[in-house]
């Protein structure tokens, strides 16, 4: 039981989004932000390159609350889209999507641009310098990430069925730091799901690389596997 939301029998995962990146239980919806990590990168290629978190953490915090008011949009528009639609099946199908944004506000905050930070910082993308960089990196989403879905619980509730006891034991909250877990337990959290790690094909190509302006960004998590391509 790794994923919070398989806690839940309604949101168990059934299938994926296109790209695969996310995994969707019956009715969900794929709602994606990625943050370019290039843009954190303090005096690239220089000795005294640098990962500037406090940058990131804030950004982080943005980024959950943006991706939060996405499910409201979704819900939002639903609703105008169930007054044209024929009774019956149609707008069956349409209260099923919406009752899955509003129970359980499932959200995908991720990254871009990691080999390209990493270069940035001077690390070999396949040394155990970078394994040590991405493990601050990604530790540092997870925990801002949570801790800004707990801060929106504080101020606009938890997802409706969100219930402690139930995910308790899953193994991805218990890797949380301890602070986290005992906030969660008394206050929820906002969204089921908050992290998903996307390729971002399409949304590497149209990044830039912090400073570079006239540079593309690496997609996802991957290496650069070639510095020029067509597609």
């Amino acid at each position: 039981n790794n994923l919070p939301a398989h806690c839940y029998p309604q949101f168990k995962t059934i299938s994926t989004n296109p790209c695969s990146e996310i995994a969707l239980s019956a009715y969900d919806s794929c709602r994606l932000i990625s943050i370019n990590l290039t843009g954190y990168v303090r005096n690239p290629f220089k000795v005294n390159a640098y990962f500037d978190f406090q940058s990131f953490d804030a950004d982080i915090r943005t980024a959950q609350q943006m991706a939060d008011n996405l499910v409201d949009l979704e819900i939002e528009l639903i609703d105008r889209i169930k007054e044209v639609c024929e009774p019956g099946a149609e707008t069956d199908l349409w209260n099923n999507l919406q009752n899955a944004g509003r129970n359980g506000r499932r959200t995908g905050l991720g990254t871009h641009g990691l080999a390209d930070a990493l270069a940035q910082l001077n690390i070999r993308y396949d040394s155990q310098e970078s394994l040590n960089a991405v493990a601050m990196i990604y530790g540092s989403l997870r925990d801002e990430a949570y801790k800004a879905s707990i801060t929106l619980a504080k101020s606009r509730g938890s997802f409706p069925v969100y219930d402690f006891e139930k995910e308790k034991d899953c193994e991805f909250i218990k890797r949380l730091p301890p602070n986290l877990i005992a906030e969660m337990k008394q206050f929820g959290r906002r969204n089921i799901s908050i992290l998903t790690q996307a390729p971002t094909g399409t949304v590497s190509m149209v990044s830039k690389v912090g400073e570079f302006d006239r540079w593309n960004v690496s997609s996802g998590i991957e290496p650069v596997f070639k510095n020029f391509y067509t597609r």
